[in-house]
């Protein structure tokens, strides 16, 4: 016999007795993400012996569709508590009566929710498509420069399954941070924020990788007097670049090929300039 959690288990209405010839059965069919109690009891003939409770599973959650995303996440819909795992289709993580991340009112960037964290790990729900098809999109905020990172797991049960694909730093003011994950080459299915320190989380979305993805990783290798040399990552299938410098009287525009590090040359010593880089796809140049 088994049944739904939300339900009388000895409700005539809401069990379902299957007679069974083995000691062991599986249950098919069941809708996911649904607690189930379930109970056993010896036939002999006609006389039945008492029901000897085996205890409760809840059924796994379905992959997030393709076809349904995007997957956004507001964490307003929950009720504000650390005792009680906000969503079973997230993995996160249990200390005594106690769950991180949790549901918080204090800070949100929108609605009435945020999702708090302190030193844990948080897994989204298992996505249908590969993971290197997707972008994620979330703001982020504390009060002093935490670091935090983006990872994907085979796993969400364990920690040690956790790939780190972008890393970066809360500010005290809500920062938005985009994570393409065009360039992540294993098997995960489940995209997942961690955390060493406290730091609120809001606005979650998981996104088809656009056409034209902004590039990421932008970094200043070197400065010279007249030149500097920077680096980036390119997260789509672009091959050109159009690299921005701008400051004091110079403004320099020109194009970057094949590869993703160039050096800018002829510049004014001692003045500080502005670099953008842009990919550039199929003629088109995307804000970056």
């Amino acid at each position: 016999m088994f049944v739904p959690l939300a339900v009388d288990p000895f409700s005539s209405d809401s069990t379902q007795i299957i007679p069974v010839t083995d000691t062991t059965y599986m249950f098919e069919n069941l809708p996911e993400n649904t607690k189930y109690y379930f109970w056993v009891r010896s036939n002999c003939g006609g006389e039945t012996s008492p029901w000897v409770t085996g205890g409760s599973f809840r059924t796994a959650c379905d992959p997030f569709a393709t076809d349904s995303l995007p997957y956004v996440e507001d964490f307003d819909s929950y009720t504000a508590s650390s005792s009680v795992n906000f969503n079973s289709c997230w993995t996160i993580k249990q200390s005594g009566t106690s769950y991180y991340p949790y549901i918080s009112t204090t800070n949100h960037r929108s609605g009435s929710n945020s999702l708090y964290f302190y030193n844990c790990c948080a897994a989204m729900p298992m996505m249908e498509s590969d993971v290197n098809t997707l972008q994620l999109t979330f703001w982020v905020k504390y009060s002093s420069a935490n670091p935090f990172a983006v990872g994907i797991m085979t796993n969400p049960s364990d920690p040690n399954t956790f790939d780190t694909v972008a890393t970066g730093v809360a500010t005290s003011d809500w920062s938005k941070v985009e994570v393409p994950l065009g360039g992540y080459t294993g098997t995960g299915r489940y995209i997942a924020i961690r955390t060493n320190s406290y730091m609120y989380f809001d606005d979650i979305t998981v996104e088809l990788l656009p056409d034209c993805p902004r590039p990421s990783n932008f970094v200043l290798d070197s400065a010279e007097a007249e030149s500097l040399f920077i680096s980036w990552t390119e997260n789509g299938n672009a091959t050109s670049w159009e690299v921005t410098c701008v400051g004091g009287a110079d403004s320099i525009v020109t194009t970057a090929y094949t590869n993703t590090n160039f050096e800018i040359d002829n510049l004014t010593p001692n003045t500080a300039y502005t670099l953008r880089i842009t990919p550039v796809c199929d003629g088109d140049v995307v804000l970056s």
